[in-house]
């Protein structure tokens, strides 16, 4: 009887054994092969990491998703442009407030102020978006434009834009 569960025992352990080798295959020891199609695959993807957020990703885009980026865009840098002018006129109207109670206000706390207000008016995309979607996709159409970042377009557009926009006083 010992020697029947010895040998069962030695038949189980290969079976397993057996079975994880077919299924795993050997044992590999030093640097490990890719397949062409996987390193070809990783190039793809790195290629196109590289290219989100840029020109080259753009032009890929539906029109119903690039209306979509700028809505959301624009949106978003309005919002910033309204908090950093209302956070402008607190501060005029603390340097103002501190000029009459203290009979002084440091040169620090005005010219910070004013760029806190020249800052401001940057963020400012409040434009048509279909002029803005336009604009962004004839910068898109020079071809030496297609590596610049969106973000760094987007400025460009607004820049172009702005300067369209009649003039008016204040600040900016």
């Amino acid at each position: 009887m010992k020697n029947l569960w010895f040998q069962l025992t030695i038949v189980a352990l290969f079976t397993a054994f057996s079975a994880q080798a077919q299924v795993y295959g050997p044992p590999k020891y030093g640097p490990q092969q890719e397949s062409p199609g996987a390193e070809a695959a990783r190039r793809d993807a790195t290629r196109r990491a590289a290219e989100i957020g840029t020109g080259k990703w753009w032009i890929k885009l539906s029109d119903e998703d690039r209306d979509k980026f700028i809505e959301r865009y624009a949106g978003a840098m309005n919002r910033v442009s309204s908090n950093l002018f209302t956070d402008c006129e607190d501060g005029m109207e603390s340097l103002t407030a501190n000029h009459v109670v203290k009979n002084g206000v440091h040169e620090a706390d005005i010219i910070s102020n004013m760029i806190l207000c020249k800052i401001s008016s940057s963020f400012d995309f409040n434009y048509d978006r279909k002029e803005i979607r336009e604009a962004v996709d004839e910068f898109y159409k020079d071809p030496t434009n297609l590596t610049v970042s969106l973000d760094v377009g987007l400025q460009e557009v607004r820049e172009k834009l702005e300067a369209k926009r009649p003039r008016v006083g204040g600040i900016g």
